[in-house]
């Protein structure tokens, strides 16, 4: 009997062999004939997860997206290392470098990234006894004004970079102003308010064109639209370095409140020294953005966070 096989069954064995290990070449990173499978192909996108993860820590909105693609990639370049370069040489002391490398490169990650932030906060309330005309680091004071004596310290060894604060209190501001610091900051209101201007007056008739509030005439006036007083200050600093503080001098005043709508016949009330100070800071620390809010630290009261 003739047990040759005939050119179209040795085709047909070989569909049946090819069709039976294609699955088994799907968990291979490399087939028998040079492609990737589909493992193989998500390892060799580590690289790419971790360049999109770098460009993506840039970004303070999707900051913790490129954590994400970041932490992927780099774990999908472990295992390609790991498959394509570790095991095939057969060493023991290669594997031991590799865990070894793989664990130090994981806990300074883990370190940079969860590294804890510092930032302390005090401040100062007193009704001082200015005379008549002062006007303490270019603000023109009032006897309805208090003091609000500020510092902001960073305690670390580390420079904070782009530093953003917005600061309020009980009482609202009628200034802020620098006092010490090692970068001059940016300090400006919250809000866009038009500059206060005044009108002279004779009974209901206007006299003569309106003036800012820095040329107040003398007699009756009309004040117009307009006041420095705000609730809120932003302080901006390009750097606020390590181990140092920045100070600044403020003027508060307590606003009457509105009664039944109708507002009151005087803008301010007595003086009085403010309670507490907020303060919610912005900034970069050896690249990864922070924020950090102190919330009502008690006047006389140093608050660390």
């Amino acid at each position: 009997m003739n047990h040759r096989l005939t050119k179209k069954q040795k085709e047909q064995i070989e569909r049946e062999a090819r069709n039976q290990a294609r699955p088994n070449e799907l968990k291979n990173t490399i087939s028998n004939n040079g492609t990737v499978g589909i493992l193989g192909y998500l390892r060799k996108t580590g690289p790419l997860g971790m360049v999109i993860g770098v460009i993506g820590l840039f970004f303070s909105p999707y900051f913790w997206l490129g954590i994400a693609l970041f932490a992927l990639g780099a774990v999908l370049l472990g295992i390609d290392i790991w498959k394509e370069v570790v095991i095939p040489k057969h060493s023991k002391r290669g594997k031991i470098v590799f865990v070894v490398v793989s664990l130090l490169l994981g806990t300074g990650f883990l370190f940079w990234l969860f590294q804890p932030v510092s930032l302390a906060l005090s401040a100062l309330s007193i009704i001082p006894k200015y005379g008549a005309g002062s006007n303490p680091y270019g603000i023109p004071w009032s006897d309805e004004y208090s003091q609000l004596d500020l510092e902001l310290t960073n305690p670390s060894d580390v420079d904070y970079v782009d530093f953003d604060a917005e600061v309020s209190t009980d009482l609202a501001f009628e200034g802020l102003k620098q006092t010490y610091g090692i970068v001059p900051c940016t300090i400006v209101s919250q809000h866009n308010i038009p500059a206060p201007m005044v009108q002279p007056m004779s009974g209901v008739r206007p006299i003569g064109p309106g003036k800012s509030i820095g040329g107040v005439p003398a007699g009756p006036v009309s004040v117009g639209v307009g006041t420095s007083t705000e609730q809120t200050y932003r302080i901006r600093c390009d750097k606020l370095a390590a181990n140092s503080e920045v100070t600044f001098f403020g003027a508060m005043v307590v606003m009457n409140p509105l009664i039944n709508g109708v507002p009151p016949q005087t803008l301010f009330g007595a003086p009085r020294t403010a309670k507490w100070c907020t303060i919610k800071a912005r900034f970069t620390q050896l690249g990864r953005p922070r924020s950090i809010l102190i919330s009502e630290c008690q006047i006389g009261r140093r608050c660390t966070l």
